[in-house]
């Protein structure tokens, strides 16, 4: 009974379903919190405050939950189809559930991704790889809710690129991502320091003329004197 594939209601295939389906909304959306930050830090804009982020990211993960409990409390149930438990493609109401989170998600995050990328080049490997990770999904909800057979491996294609944003983000937002971010703040540093310098020269050069002005209009009132 533990094994995903013995019976769609068998306690493996819930297990299964209930973390793919909460990884799938809890990755989607941090991924985009990230992505947002990474472009209004490279655009030089005001960031999120840390009590908002806060707040996107625990209304991030109880919708997560929210999704992952429903086949659960009754909304269908988890399906086995080729070799993922998930929710199931078929039920127009887990399939639209799906394309309502994936698509405006989806594009959102490459939006931001790709003004990212557009600041330094690097950033389109995260683009890429969150464009992978999930890009199956809404063509497999339209598929379902057309009643079409869904394409053979498409399953085992999602699940590996989905699973596999938990091995690649790590690296991508860890290494790559601290590294650029680094990059970006020194290279920023610079600038500000040469503008420090010349608003001192600047500071510098006012006061000494000032100072000779005073000393000629000393000199003009002792002659007169």
């Amino acid at each position: 009974p533990w094994h995903q594939g013995f019976a769609d209601e068998a306690a493996g295939c819930a297990v299964m379903g209930f973390y793919s389906v909460f990884s799938m909304v809890a990755g989607m959306g941090t991924t985009v919190i990230m992505s947002a930050v990474t472009a209004r830090s490279l655009a030089g804009k005001e960031q999120l405050s840390f009590r908002f982020a806060v707040g996107l990211l625990l209304a991030t993960f109880a919708l997560a939950f929210v999704y992952a409990m429903l086949p659960i409390l009754g909304l269908g149930k988890y399906k086995h189809l080729q070799v993922l438990c998930y929710y199931d493609w078929y039920n127009p109401g887990h399939a639209t559930l799906i394309l309502l989170w994936t698509i405006p998600v989806l594009s959102l995050g490459l939006w931001f991704l790709g003004q990212a990328a557009m600041q330094k080049k690097v950033f389109w490997l995260h683009f890429l790889g969150f464009l992978a990770g999930w890009c199956l999904w809404p063509p497999a909800s339209i598929i379902g809710l057309a009643g079409a057979g869904m394409p053979e491996g498409m399953m085992i294609a999602g699940g590996i690129l989905g699973h596999g944003q938990a091995l690649i983000n790590p690296l991508l937002y860890g290494l790559v991502w601290s590294r650029a971010m680094a990059d970006s703040h020194d290279g920023q540093s610079a600038p500000s320091k040469a503008e420090a310098y010349s608003l001192e020269a600047k500071a510098e050069e006012a006061t000494a003329a000032a100072g000779d002005a005073a000393g000629e209009k000393a000199n003009e009132a002792a002659m007169g004197a």
